[in-house]
Parts: C-alpha cells; sequence; structure tokens
C-alpha cells in the first residue's frame, strides 16, 4: 500500500531539517576545533616569547599539541556520524519535542513501508503531524547560537594572533618557533661584511645585535 502524499511531505520535512541540523553541527565543530588549534599555537608562542624555549621542547610540545586537536577532532566528528541516523535523530526530536516526536517516527515508518495502516488514518496523522510541525517549531533545535559563538571565538583569537603577528617582529618569531622553526630572536652581524681590498689598507670590523638586546653577549 502506498502512504498518503502528506505523509511523504512530513518525511520530507523531516530530512530537510535534519540535513541542516547536521550541516550546523558540522560547522560548529570545524569552528570549535580551528579555535582550539589556533589557541594552543598562540599559547604555544606566548610562553616560547616569555622563556625561549629550546627547539627539542619546542617541538615536543608542538607535537603534542597537534596530536590532541587531531583526537579531539576525530572524537568529534565521530560522534556527529554516529549521530547522524534519522532514527536517533527522531529520538532527539521526540526528547525535544514530545509529542511531535511520536508522531514523526510513526509517519516515517508508514514512508519507508514498516507500517501497513488504512490510508484514511495515515492521512490523518499526517495532517496532525503537519499541525504540530507548525506549532512547535522544530528549528529551535538547530544549534545556530552555538555555532555563532564558536565561529565569532575562532574569529577573534585568529585576528589577535594575526595582529601581534603585524606588530611585533618579536612576537612573529615567536609564532615561527611555536611550529618548529630554528628561528632565533637575538642576532650578531659582523660588520662590513664581504670586503674587497688592497694589502696594508684598514679595514674597519663592528659588531651589530639585531632582535632583543636586553641581554649579556658573549663574542
Amino acid at each position: 500500500m502506498i502512504a498518503p502524499a502528506v505523509t511523504f511531505e512530513v518525511a520530507s520535512r523531516f530530512k530537510s531539517l535534519r540535513r541542516r541540523y547536521f550541516v550546523v553541527r558540522c560547522v560548529s565543530n570545524a569552528a570549535t576545533i580551528f579555535a582550539i588549534g589556533v589557541s594552543c599555537w598562540a599559547l604555544l608562542a606566548l610562553g616560547d616569547y616569555l622563556w625561549e624555549w629550546p627547539l627539542l621542547l619546542r617541538r615536543v610540545l608542538a607535537s603534542l599539541a597537534f596530536c590532541g586537536v587531531a583526537l579531539f577532532s576525530v572524537a568529534k566528528f565521530w560522534r556527529l556520524s554516529s549521530d547522524a541516523s534519522s532514527g536517533r535523530f527522531a529520538s532527539r526530536l521526540e526528547q525535544r519535542f514530545d509529542l511531535l516526536g511520536q508522531r514523526l517516527r510513526t509517519v516515517l515508518e508508514a514512508t519507508d513501508g514498516r507500517l501497513l495502516a488504512p490510508e484514511a488514518m495515515l492521512s490523518a496523522l499526517g495532517h496532525q503531524t503537519l499541525g504540530r510541525w507548525e506549532t512547535a517549531s522544530p528549528t529551535a533545535i538547530l544549534p545556530l547560537r552555538k555555532a555563532i559563538i564558536t565561529l565569532s571565538s575562532g574569529l577573534t583569537v585568529s585576528m589577535l594572533v594575526l595582529l601581534a603577528i603585524a606588530v611585533s617582529p618579536d612576537w612573529r618569531i615567536a609564532s615561527l618557533r611555536a611550529l618548529g622553526s630554528e628561528r632565533v630572536y637575538t642576532e650578531l652581524e659582523v660588520l662590513p661584511g664581504n670586503s674587497r681590498l688592497l694589502e696594508g689598507t684598514v679595514l674597519r670590523l663592528g659588531l651589530q645585535l639585531h632582535g632583543r638586546t636586553d641581554r649579556k653577549v658573549t663574542l
């Protein structure tokens, strides 16, 4: 027996809402992971900016941070994929909107062919479900607020890091060192560099410090 058209309209609305829900969840998860990754990078750069960690320690900390963010990402998307079935989403709707969720589950069983019932009864159930859909506003289940907060947090942290990199040369070096670069904060330059001169000619030599100069330097 073919289910009434109204039940397929209910099923179409359910699928559309489910698709939008998981798109928002994916965006929210990606923004959270991005914000955490940038925050870890900023903390590593800040630690090196203050204490100038050795190369081995910086690479170990960067590797641990990367592995931690990667594991967190896998866990978040694994949990999201496990919730992707229509049955789990219907259960989520049922927990949030009790009467609507119960009717939805029955309508979905009818459209999938798992429930055999008189057409008049299924049609009445479909119309009742559409009425509940309009009054319950199930789109409220979309985690839009969380997605906006996480996106804003990630963008804010990123802008602060980029601003610090643009303004401070030391912070620019710290951000690279946090990723395992061998850049140094202080460089000693011998002046005038490579020179050609005649034998017996006097050549004045000089030294110049670049970067952090508030320290003792031994030559």
